[in-house]
């Protein structure tokens, strides 16, 4: 089954964690890809364009929306609000607005998107998934459906007491109806690359994830990072590596404690945290409740060095620096350098 060509998708290396790291381990687009077009190269993915159909599965599963094509919903106005649109590209004229090349590239993170610019209906129209090449690599995938990620973004969106997103299923008969009785609306996906242009300030995430900003209230989220205080060493890799401030280092110049601050709702689920930390103190858990955490930190001085640093409060013993509790022996002379 052939499809018409669509747009390849873009690759934005600023927020592609595998770019960021080479330490990370993120492969969700190659693991993506129906036609195996992806493969990670120089640190980071890169894309046969000959073998790509721009079937946007790959933007869908990217946890930091790195990824975007030249397609776009339809954003529509009728008296009873806004709605969107959109129609795989087996039903629908490419050039229609509101063709996408696949239903299914349209993932829990863009319909938060959805939410967050006020449209919570979906109306969408596609041909028989199961008889389709790209909805048979779906499910050898084990990605998402269309109809899963609409359900996993209102079960979100419910438990902060905002609108869930709705999804609905017309026939044809039914979807000219709809377009005939509405007008094209600007206000919320002007361009064409809408929907999955790159969101600035994680909009997905933060416009309707983090919607309930009570500190002390659990809350559920996509995505939770966690720290073991008794296992990490306060190298601060995973906060100044994290994409989305999910954790955070706070120096403590004002009135509080020197700490790393969680902040759950802001997570992608990129797990590079987990992947540069080598004493295994990170961890992320996906679909939990959550509140914003501190691992608050104390100043210490190396015994061996005489070099500043700095741990998690609870671990009372450690007197040594990162870099000296990794020598085989520690010695309190200093080291002098002749040319």
């Amino acid at each position: 089954m052939s499809f018409p060509r669509s747009g390849s998708p873009r690759l934005d290396g600023e927020r592609c964690v595998a770019a960021i790291s080479p330490l990370s381990t993120c492969d969700a687009c190659i693991a993506a890809c129906p036609l195996d077009a992806w493969s990670l190269a120089r640190y980071q993915p890169e894309l046969d364009e000959t073998a790509c159909d721009g079937c946007g599965l790959c933007i869908a599963a990217c946890p930091q929306e790195a990824l975007s094509v030249e397609a776009s919903v339809d954003v529509r106005r009728r008296r009873s609000g806004v709605f969107a649109m959109a129609a795989c590209i087996r039903v629908a004229p490419s050039d229609a607005p509101g063709t996408i090349p696949c239903l299914h590239a349209l993932g829990y993170r863009q319909i938060l998107a959805l939410r967050a610019r006020g449209i919570a209906e979906l109306h969408v129209r596609s041909a028989e998934c199961e008889a389709c090449p790209r909805g048979v690599a779906l499910g050898e995938s084990g990605g998402s459906t269309i109809d899963a990620s609409v359900s996993r973004a209102a079960e979100l969106c419910v438990a902060r007491g905002e609108r869930p997103p709705v999804l609905h299923w017309p026939d044809s008969r039914e979807w000219k109806r709809l377009v005939d009785r509405s007008e094209s609306f600007d206000g919320s996906a002007s361009s064409r690359r809408g929907l999955w242009r790159r969101l600035a300030g994680g909009v997905a995430l933060e416009g309707i994830v983090t919607a309930d900003r009570a500190r002390d209230t659990e809350r559920l989220v996509a995505f939770s990072p966690a720290i073991d205080p008794a296992r990490c060493e306060g190298c601060d890799i995973c906060a100044n590596l994290c994409p989305t401030g999910a954790i955070r280092p706070v120096n403590g110049d004002g009135d509080g404690d020197m700490a790393y601050v969680i902040e759950p709702g802001s997570c992608s689920g990129c797990n590079l945290c987990v992947d540069v930390c080598n004493v295994d103190a990170v961890s992320v858990v996906g679909w939990a409740r959550a509140r914003s955490t501190r691992v608050t930190l104390e100043a210490r001085k190396c015994m061996s060095c005489d070099a500043d640093f700095h741990v998690p409060e609870e671990r009372e013993g450690v007197t040594l620096c990162p870099v000296c509790r990794r020598r085989p022996h520690q010695s309190p002379y200093h080291p002098i350098v002749l040319d």
